[in-house]
């Protein structure tokens, strides 16, 4: 077996495996695999996965550089499918200031510097993005350098989300019937 290979283990909880170390998430190979999940689109999609009661999405997760996202999914990919903690991840970046979130629930309060009232971006600004459920991970070129968001502008964000948070668990929506084909 190559050494790449010998690189990239996949966890299997039920066989007890060791979880991947940081170099192994961060691999050559693996963090190809995640560039390939990067696609181009505008904010106004983001932001309506966001608002959308019945999206997987309730997080956008907006880095500063485009290179940040292939290394930043690997983490939380791995992290989710582990059931490991993903404050350390998310925290020490937002910290940093090269990590800002955008909500539908409400935040903690060590993120509140970096939270981004999604209705303050514009519509059409262009974003790299990988889909991730929960999350969103976005590169929107600029976006950085708006004017800080202030915790007024999250307190209200906040309270509209509440307002419009959903009292019994949400439901996927059924598969989409094409009654209106022709059959043959």
């Amino acid at each position: 077996m190559s050494n790449s290979m010998k690189e990239l283990r996949l966890y299997n909880p039920n066989r007890g495996d060791p979880l991947p170390t940081d170099a192994e998430v961060l691999s050559e190979m693996n963090l190809a695999r995640y560039e390939g999940l990067i696609d181009p689109t505008d904010f106004n999609v983001l932001r309506g996965y966001l608002k959308s009661q019945n999206s997987p999405i309730d997080y956008l997760l907006h880095v500063k550089e485009r290179s940040m996202l292939a290394p930043l999914a690997a983490r939380l990919d791995q992290a989710l499918k582990t059931a490991q903690p993903l404050e350390p991840i998310i925290y020490p970046l937002a910290n940093e200031g090269v990590l800002r979130v955008s909500s539908r629930h409400l935040l903690m309060p060590d993120l509140f510097s970096a939270f981004v009232n999604p209705n303050q971006v514009p519509k059409l600004a262009e974003s790299q993005v990988i889909y991730l459920p929960p999350f969103y991970l976005a590169h929107t070129p600029g976006l950085f350098a708006m004017k800080s968001h202030s915790v007024l502008s999250y307190k209200f964000s906040q309270e509209q989300s509440q307002a419009t948070a959903p009292t019994k668990p949400v439901r996927q929506n059924p598969p989409r019937r094409r009654d209106h084909e022709m059959s043959h």
